[in-house]
C-alpha cells in the first residue's frame, strides 16, 4: 500500500538503515514484514498442520465446543483432562502424557484449577493443593503498543477498500487490498546503548487501528504503532474463582519498571520525527490521538493510549532453576506426565511477534514427545507455504 511504503521511505530518510530481511543477519533497520500467509489468506496452524488428510487419521480426535476444566491427576501424575461439552462433564484419559496448549492465559488458569499453583491463592478459592508452585501465573508480560495516528490524503485500507468489489476480488483471486496484513512495513531500533538487541518496533499501517476495530473507520489515516519489544516489567495472572468458566484476573503491570516507559517515550519521539520527513509530511494532514509534541503531551499520550499487542507470554516459564514451572523438555516440574507447549513457557518475550516462535515451541514439543534423537530429515514438514513466517527473534 502506498502509505506504509511512504512510511518506509521516510524512516530511511530519518536515518534508519534498510533491512529486507528481519530474520536475516541483523534485525535492526526498516523494511517490509514477513507474514504467515498463503495465497492471500492467513496461514494458521490449523491450515498448515491439520489439513483434511491429517484430520482423517484414526489417532486424532479434534473436539470443538469443549471447555477444559482441569487436569485429572492420580497423586502427582497427570492421567487425563476433564472438560465441559454442552454443560456435561466429560473426561479424556491419557495413556502416555497430557500436553497443555491453552496459551499464556488459559494454561496457568487450568493448572491452578487442577491444584498446581501458589498454595495460598488456591486455598483462598477453595481448591485442593496438589503442588505448591508459586511461579504459575507469574512472570506475565506482553508487547505494549502506543498507536500514533495521523489523518492523511492517501487512500485508507478500511475507508476506501472495505466494500463488496474488493471482497469479491480477494475471495476469487486472493489478491488486492484485503489480502493485506495491515501492518505492512516497520522497523526495529534501539533507544539506548548497551542492549542485546532492539527494544522498540515500529508498525506502519494504512488505516487507524487505535480502537481495535470497535468502530467503523471513517477518516483516512496512517497508524505508526510504537511497540515495546524488550520488556522489563512483570505482572501476574490470578484466578477470580474456582469456576473454570470465569475469566482469570490479569495484571500485565505495564510500565512498572521505569525503563519500559522511558523506552516507549523515546520510540514515540522517533516515530514523530519520521512523520516529519518529506514522503509522509506531504500526505499527513493532522494528528488524531496525540495533541502536541512537547514532552508533557507525549507523556500524556503514552499514559492514555498504551494497549496490548496481544502477545502475552511467560506465565509457566521454562528454566532449570527451582522457580521454573517447566523444564527444558517442557515437562511440568513436580508433576509426571504433564507438559506445556505454548507461549506461557517463554521466560522472556521475543523481540518480535510471538506467532512463529510459538509454532516453533509446538514443533519442538512434538519432537520431544516422540524422541529428540530423530534426525531432522525424519520429521515430516508442514505443507509448504509461499511466504515465510513472522518475525521470530
Amino acid at each position: 500500500h502506498e502509505t506504509p511504503r511512504a512510511w518506509l521511505e521516510a524512516a530511511r530518510m530519518s536515518g534508519l538503515a534498510a533491512n529486507d530481511d528481519f530474520n536475516g543477519e541483523t534485525q535492526m533497520g526498516a523494511g517490509e514484514y514477513q507474514v504467515t500467509c498463503h495465497r492471500g489468506r492467513r496461514w494458521s496452524t490449523a491450515e498448515a498442520y491439520l489439513g483434511a488428510e491429517v484430520r482423517r487419521r484414526p489417532n486424532l480426535t479434534v473436539r470443538t465446543g469443549a471447555l477444559a476444566t482441569r487436569v485429572l491427576l492420580d497423586g502427582t501424575r497427570a492421567v487425563g483432562v476433564a472438560h465441559l461439552v454442552a454443560g456435561e462433564v466429560r473426561s479424556a484419559w491419557a495413556d502416555a502424557e497430557v500436553v497443555l496448549s491453552g496459551g499464556a492465559i488459559n494454561t496457568p488458569q487450568l493448572m491452578m484449577l487442577s491444584g498446581i499453583g501458589p498454595a495460598d491463592h488456591l486455598r483462598a478459592h477453595g481448591l485442593d493443593v496438589v503442588l505448591d508452585a508459586p511461579s504459575v501465573g507469574g512472570n506475565l508480560h506482553d508487547h505494549v503498543v502506543a498507536p500514533l495516528v495521523w489523518s492523511t490524503t492517501a487512500k485508507d485500507l478500511a475507508v476506501d477498500h472495505v466494500n463488496p468489489a474488493r471482497l469479491v476480488q480477494w475471495q476469487t483471486t486472493g489478491r488486492g487490498p484485503l489480502s493485506s496484513n495491515v501492518g505492512e512495513t516497520g522497523a526495529f531500533v534501539t533507544t539506548r546503548g548497551g542492549l542485546e538487541g532492539p527494544d522498540i518496533q515500529f508498525i506502519a499501517a494504512p488505516t487507524g487501528f487505535y480502537d481495535n476495530g470497535m468502530h467503523e473507520a471513517t477518516v483516512r489515516s496512517l497508524t505508526a504503532g510504537v511497540v515495546l519489544v524488550d520488556v522489563a516489567s512483570r505482572g501476574r495472572l490470578s484466578l477470580r474463582g474456582s469456576d473454570p468458566r470465569w475469566k482469570p484476573e490479569m495484571d500485565p503491570a505495564y510500565y512498572a519498571d521505569p525503563t519500559d516507559r522511558a523506552a516507549m517515550l523515546a520510540g514515540v519521539r522517533q516515530a514523530v520525527d519520521i512523520a516529519r520527513q518529506g514522503p509522509l509530511a506531504s500526505i499527513i494532514t493532522g494528528a488524531r490521538l496525540h495533541h502536541g509534541e512537547d514532552e508533557a503531551s507525549l507523556q500524556e499520550f503514552v499514559s492514555r493510549w498504551s494497549q496490548t499487542l496481544y502477545h502475552p507470554v511467560g506465565t509457566c516459564a521454562m528454566g532449570t532453576h527451582d522457580d521454573a514451572v517447566v523444564d527444558p523438555e517442557l515437562k511440568v516440574r513436580g508433576i509426571e506426565g504433564l507438559r506445556v507447549a505454548d507461549a506461557s513457557v517463554m521466560p522472556r518475550i521475543t523481540r518480535g511477534n510471538t506467532n512463529a516462535p510459538t509454532i516453533m515451541i509446538g514443533e519442538k514439543a512434538a519432537d520431544l514427545l516422540r524422541g529428540a534423537s530423530l534426525p531432522a530429515a525424519a520429521v515430516p514438514a508442514p505443507r509448504t507455504t509461499t511466504r515465510t513466517q513472522e518475525m521470530s527473534r
